[in-house]
């Protein structure tokens, strides 16, 4: 019985939030909806590793590809596990705004992705002295945004991305341990990659 009024609040909840249209507005939430790729987020991890000229935020950026790694693992296997259809297909008058790759519905809908990468971010940022810790306070407001862009999109109903965005902080989690465990290795990774500069100022 809790299990049936639980799906009917994901339904009711997701056709809430989809059924809002609004030109500009579609505008925003597919921009932001892109911002939790794994292509986007990979990307500016290797853009920080490029440029960085301190070895601190060379080592963040080594940790944010490493959770994404982690992540993938873990949520392509719940995926598979769970196998949940995507509301398109699982419902009627669902409204699809996206555009590129996801123009047609693919893949399982449980957990969204999406929505757990801006949470590794933030997770792996929480350690951080003051000067570093805003932007894991700034990384949770766009995961949120990501999140929400997910359900107003159409890709995803709102289980997925809570479940998703709980993935994401696991993966962050996980990404600290190893940290932890192998920080010399990691450090080490660090110091060999070239630096643009040589300002090593701790952060």
């Amino acid at each position: 019985m809790m299990y049936t009024g639980v799906i009917q609040w994901d339904i009711s909840s997701f056709y809430a939030i989809n059924s809002i249209s609004n030109p500009l507005l579609d505008l925003f939430m597919v921009a932001i909806t892109h911002l939790g790729s794994i292509f986007f987020i990979s990307i500016l991890g290797l853009v920080i590793l490029m440029i960085a000229k301190n070895e601190n935020i060379k080592k963040i950026a080594v940790l944010i590809l490493i959770g994404l790694a982690i992540h993938a693992m873990l949520i392509t296997l719940i995926k598979v596990a769970v196998n949940r259809e995507r509301p398109s297909e699982a419902l009627n008058d669902v409204s699809l705004k996206v555009w590129g790759y996801e123009a047609k519905a693919h893949g399982a809908s449980f957990p969204s992705g999406h929505a757990g990468r801006w949470f590794i971010l933030a997770t792996i940022l929480i350690p951080s002295r003051r000067r570093l810790r805003k932007f894991s306070y700034f990384s949770i407001a766009i995961g949120i945004l990501v999140s929400i862009s997910r359900i107003y999109v159409g890709m995803h109903f709102p289980l997925d991305v809570i479940f998703g965005a709980g993935f994401g902080f696991l993966a962050g989690y996980l990404t600290l341990k190893l940290e932890e465990r192998f920080e010399p290795q990691i450090q080490n990774l660090c110091l060999k990659l070239p630096f643009f500069g040589s300002d090593n100022k701790s952060f």
